[in-house]
């Protein structure tokens, strides 16, 4: 494979046009005059008045004129005359740097003189100053998993060891303590036994209770995620009932995901771009299409209707440099998914990106082997890799 010859500038570049940032954006003098004369001093009071007020702006301006978000709004505050943050500014910034006294707060205003804070933000709320930390002090604590809810996400999770537990601590965006026993008033060592017996106990009532559908879809996933897309394409279009029957199950074990439903989540994401033309790899009943406006081709083993292409997706039927985006929705099944990647690669455009989303407990062990077939393949990775409770989101780009 070729490598590209680009800058690193010239590299980021194209990936921020690629992300939208298109020629009827604001430019980033406006976008910066536009955040001083409305006094968007925070990434979040920025993308409010953009969206409340249907501007066509970059979603992180910052990344036009090479600089982190902290510089870019320091610069912007530094813009705007007798600036001060606003109350709610004021204890989102106390929650987030830990600023949970007066003297841990003065200390910050003085080391931070750019980022304008009163010296008691307490009296604009009416409240003592003991009142105002306390509250401080009680909105960080809540951020945090308490002991039960950490026990449980062990339990789903099967974070049987203080290694396990800390890795997936580093992935998640979810507040966790860095010693969850404690908050159960318990060693590390007892911790993680109940964690494995909490476990086993609820194999043992899933194993007496599991509806027989669970465990015929877990026999067809093995099934599928263990033989090759090619020897899968030849049984499955000999015999379609077994494609039909997986994903009737697919629906019935759908219900229990409530909004955490990967094909939904990543039409959010595309609804923001409808001018991308997608390939949908592993489409099952070719749901993603009916909650978006974009062009799409689709692409399974069994075509479900006349929108959908049968066939393996080591090979698609497109030209080289076809489409914006790939997708692959709980479709990486099959011992040769790395071909799946090569394939994406060709039909992608230059810099164009692709989208992933597969189950939690599948990559656990397995994230860095999926990073390396995805470079191989000629991807880099787009910010970090996002898990939710149940799914692992990946965005990367063709390169």
């Amino acid at each position: 494979m070729v490598k590209n010859s680009k800058t690193e500038k010239e590299f980021f570049s194209d990936i921020r046009e690629r992300l939208g940032i298109v020629n009827d954006y604001l430019s980033p003098e406006e976008t910066f005059q536009l955040c001083v004369d409305n006094k968007l001093t925070m990434h979040k009071k920025y993308l409010d008045f953009i969206e409340q007020n249907n501007i066509k702006s970059r979603t992180q301006p910052w990344f036009v004129v090479n600089k982190t978000q902290a510089e870019y709004f320091t610069d912007v505050r530094n813009e705007v005359k007798d600036f001060y943050l606003s109350s709610e500014e004021t204890i989102e910034l106390c929650i987030k740097e830990r600023l949970t006294s007066l003297d841990i707060y003065l200390k910050y205003r003085n080391k931070n003189d750019s980022i304008k804070i009163k010296s008691a933000p307490w009296k604009e709320l009416d409240k003592t100053q003991s009142e105002y930390f306390t509250d401080i002090r009680s909105k960080i604590e809540s951020l945090y998993l308490n002991g039960d809810e950490t026990l449980n996400l062990c339990v789903k999770n099967n974070l049987i060891s203080e290694k396990k537990y800390r890795d997936y601590k580093k992935k998640t965006i979810l507040k966790l303590s860095s010693q969850p026993w404690s908050l159960l008033n318990l060693s590390y060592v007892d911790f993680f036994s109940l964690v494995k017996e909490t476990i086993e106990s609820k194999l043992n009532k899933d194993r007496e209770y599991r509806p027989a559908f669970l465990g015929e879809f877990s026999e067809m996933n093995k099934k599928w995620n263990t033989s090759n897309s090619k020897t899968d394409h030849k049984r499955l279009n000999a015999d379609p009932t077994e494609w039909k029957k997986y994903h009737n199950l697919y629906t019935k074990l759908r219900e229990a995901w409530g909004s955490d439903i990967p094909y939904k989540v990543i039409a959010n994401e595309l609804n923001k771009r409808p001018d991308w033309v997608v390939g949908d790899f592993g489409c099952g009943e070719n749901l993603l299409s009916k909650e978006i406006t974009n062009k799409v081709h689709a692409f399974d083993h069994i075509a479900i209707d006349k929108n959908v292409t049968s066939c393996d997706i080591t090979h698609v039927p497109l030209e080289d440099n076809t489409l914006d985006v790939v997708v692959f929705s709980l479709s990486l099944m099959g011992t040769n998914y790395s071909e799946y990647f090569k394939e994406a690669h060709r039909v992608l455009k230059p810099m164009g990106v692709l989208m992933i989303a597969e189950p939690s407990t599948k990559w656990q062990d397995k994230e860095e082997d999926l990073k390396t077939k995805l470079t191989e393949a000629g991807f880099k990775l787009i910010g970090e890799i996002k898990y939710s409770e149940r799914f692992v989101y990946i965005d990367a780009i063709k390169y």
